[in-house]
């Protein structure tokens, strides 16, 4: 199986955590057709770009380069505008180690941003 020896880490609770992110948080994966070729010598492509990515909308995706989403948080812990959000033409806020992009790091200042502004509905 590649993908458990490429990547060991993904298994458990990690994974569980990052269907936590979508099911709850409404946060969308932020990888690409390209990443995880690139980065872990694996093809597990499913044809993003060839549907319409209009149900990728979410706080941690935007269409647009200037990612009005989160402009506010831009230059805190990494936070930017990178290409690829599941699709080459949409950005994330992180380029590497974020829970929504590959796992291997925590939730994103953007990601963060949005479960503490929904776990506060139930203080």
């Amino acid at each position: 199986d590649p993908i458990r020896r490429n990547m060991p880490w993904l298994t458990g609770d990690r994974v569980m955590v990052h269907e936590f992110g979508h099911s709850f948080g409404g946060l969308r994966d932020e990888y690409h057709d390209g990443y995880w070729p690139r980065y872990y010598g694996i093809d597990i492509t499913y044809g993003f770009g060839k549907a319409d990515p209009s149900w990728q909308s979410g706080p941690n995706c935007d269409k647009t380069p200037s990612c009005s989403k989160w402009s506010s948080l831009i230059g805190e812990d990494g936070v930017g505008c990178f290409q690829g959000c599941k699709y080459d033409n949409w950005y994330s806020p992180l380029e590497t180690r974020s829970m929504m992009l590959d796992i291997n790091g925590p939730f994103s200042p953007v990601d963060q941003r949005q479960l503490t502004e929904l776990l506060g509905a139930y203080r």
